[in-house]
This record gives C-alpha cells, structure tokens and sequence, in this order.
C-alpha cells in the first residue's frame, strides 16, 4: 500500500525540489524516485537542473529561451552570463541548437544618443523609415535613389562595413534603454507612434525634419505632404504647427484612411530650410531643393512691386518707364496703383 504525502513532506518538496539534487531528496523523504517525481508533478513542481554523468546541469526554461533569442545576436557575453547564471559554452551549445548567430558589433548605436541636432535628426528619420526588431537589430531600407543618404547615416553611426546597397542594419541593445524612456519605442511602431513629449527647440525641430525626410514629399509646387499610418495625426499636428509657428495647420484622416498633413506656404518652408541648414541637419536634397530660396510668395511678391513702384511714382516715371523696369503689364501696374492710393 503507497504511503499517503504529508503535508510536511509537500512542503519540504516545494522549498526543495528545484535546487535539491536526487539522492539528497530520495534519502530525507525515504521515498523511491519515481514516487517523488510523481508528486512533484502533481503539485505543479520542475526541477531547473539535472544531474547526467554526476555532473549537474541546469535546465532550460521558457523565459530563459526567450531571453537567448532577444539578446544572443547583439547583448554583451557577460550581460548574458550574468543574466541566465550559466557557462558561455552551455549558452553557446544552446544558441546552437537554436540556430542562433552573435553578429560582431558592426557599428556605434551610442551616436544616437549623444544629444546632437544630427543624432535627433536620425533618430526623427528612423522613427518614419527604420525599423526596432524583437533581436534589438535597427534596420533601415530605403531605395536605390537614397543610397548616397543612407551612406551619410553609415558614417554617423560609424558603420564599419561598406554599405554597397540601400539597406543597413546594426543592434541597437546599448541604446534600447534610452529609446524606450524617451520615446517609448515599440517594434511595431507604425501603429503604436513614439513619444514626443520630452522633446523641445531644436531636438524637436531635427527630429521632425528627420522624420520628414523619411515620410515626407515635397512636390514640384513646392507643398510638403507628410503621409502615414492614423494613428500618428497627434504627432503630425505637433512637428507640423512646432515647424511652421502656426496651431492652425492641422491633419485629418483621408480616405485611405492615413494621417495626412501639408504646409503650402512657402515662406514658411523657406524658413524651416534655412533652419534646417543652420543646425547642420543632412536633409535629403532631392526633397529640399524644391524649395527655392529665391522664391517669393504671392504675397512677399506683391508687397514688393508694390514698394517699388511706389518708388517710382514718387519719382515721376511715366508708366511706360515703369513697365520697361519691372517687366510688370500695364494692368498690374494700374492695380498696384489702386491699392497704394487707399
């Protein structure tokens, strides 16, 4: 007849049985080991360690593999000793088993933290176009015309392998840390949109060219369209009204439905890219050289031949000389004359 558990021996198995080894177990109890195993079993007991060839070795648990798989590619070897409290060989064994690869450190994530207008701007350029995987590898993939830009972010970060395609894509553990306080990042960033809160002046100003850069159009008419995923209109409306010094510019939800934000004025533009050049910001010059720095708005225009003809009249030129030195029609000119005589 199987002896009946005490409640005294199901206690000393739940304090003991994970760490105890085998014959400790099977002498203190005075049981066989199939019937403690058995029991452990039933009170829901694993043992984290077994003993083969009188050599102890610790078992792998869910939460163990899971960290392995996040962390083996890009975390330091001692972070990971530390952490799982196992051999580098038995790690290895395992990340073998799991067909998991240690990537040599290809680049110096840390660039992006060190605060400078160009690190925000990378950071707001990653944030549209990159992309934070569950392995801490940052990847960026761009096309074939935006090679030349990617390579400038090669060299900000260091990258030490020669960048012949328009891809790229290093670790970014070192800085993982820092990413999820400031903008609390998500590997599914699209839909679930960083943090800008704790951006101000000009970190928000590089950011958000940065961004623009990556999600952002300029058309030949000189209008900038930014275009995403809905659920970055709060953070569209913010860059956007930061950039242009006006609350009123807002988004809306298209029928496609994306976020989607424009600035037409191009003064306002103008000014944004002159900024833009002052802080030493890499923007992306097939976007940013459809804003002519010489050109005028309808309005900047008009005030001026307005103030130039007025100059003019004073002087008593005859409208037939003021033609000839504006180049402006007849009509303009009598316009103009109009709106300075009320």
């Amino acid at each position: 007849m199987n002896r009946k558990w005490l409640l005294s021996e199901d206690d000393y198995l739940k304090n003991n049985y994970n760490e105890t080894n085998k014959e400790t177990l099977v002498n203190y109890l005075g049981r066989t080991w199939v019937s403690i195993q058995t029991r452990a079993s039933r009170l829901g007991l694993k043992k984290m360690s077994i003993t083969l060839s009188n050599r102890e070795l610790k078992i792998w648990d869910e939460n163990s593999i899971d960290y392995l798989i996040k962390n083996y590619q890009n975390t330091d070897k001692e972070i990971i000793i530390k952490e799982l409290n196992r051999d580098w060989s038995s790690i290895q064994n395992k990340a073998f088993n799991l067909k998991l690869k240690r990537d040599v450190l290809n680049a110096n994530a840390i660039n992006l933290i060190n605060e400078s207008n160009e690190a925000y701007y990378w950071l707001g350029f990653i944030m549209a176009d990159g992309h934070f995987s569950k392995t801490n590898q940052l990847q960026i993939n761009l096309a074939e015309k935006d090679l030349e830009h990617l390579k400038k972010f090669a060299t900000f970060v260091e990258y030490k392998s020669k960048l012949n395609k328009p891809n790229i894509s290093i670790g970014f553990s070192s800085i993982k840390e820092w990413l999820v306080d400031t903008f609390k990042i998500s590997s599914v960033k699209s839909y679930q949109p960083c943090d800008l809160s704790k951006l101000s002046d000009d970190k928000l100003f590089s950011f958000s060219i940065g961004f623009i850069d990556g999600d952002g159009s300029i058309s030949k008419r000189g209008v900038l369209t930014i275009k995403c995923h809905k659920s970055w209109l709060k953070n569209l409306n913010l860059m956007v009204s930061f950039l242009s010094k006006n609350d009123n510019i807002l988004g809306k939800i298209n029928s496609e439905n994306l976020a989607i934000i424009h600035i037409n004025k191009i003064d306002v533009l103008k000014n944004i890219k002159e900024k833009a050049i002052e802080l030493g910001l890499p923007i992306l010059s097939r976007k940013w050289d459809r804003i002519k720095e010489s050109k005028m708005s309808k309005k900047s225009l008009t005030l001026k031949n307005k103030n130039i003809c007025q100059e003019l009249f004073d002087k008593e030129l005859t409208i037939k000389e003021i033609i000839n030195i504006t180049q402006l029609s007849k009509s303009q000119i009598y316009k103009l004359k109009k709106e300075m005589s009320r």
